[in-house]
């Protein structure tokens, strides 16, 4: 999460929560149909979705692998704007 006034030793997850978007996604007029993406530190929320630890079955395993591969295309889109 990208949020400047916030030091690097914070974690991601504990931003979240204290990020409107949070309390937006929680309340019952969510901002949009929509998903969140995050790492396995993230809280499991119905809006947030995380990687499934310790994957048994073909379905969660290819879950895994289109979770990890989007989270990367915006992690490196997010590097790019860092840039920038």
């Amino acid at each position: 999460m990208l949020i400047a006034n916030w030091p690097n030793s914070v974690y991601d997850a504990r931003i979240l929560r204290e990020y409107t978007l949070f309390a937006d996604f929680e309340s019952r007029n969510k901002p949009s149909s929509g998903y969140i993406l995050g790492d396995s530190g993230y809280m499991l929320h119905e809006w947030l979705l995380t990687p499934v630890l310790n994957a048994q079955s073909q379905k969660e395993m290819m879950y895994n692998t289109a979770h990890c591969g989007t989270r990367c295309t915006t992690k490196r889109c997010t590097g790019v704007v860092k840039c920038r």
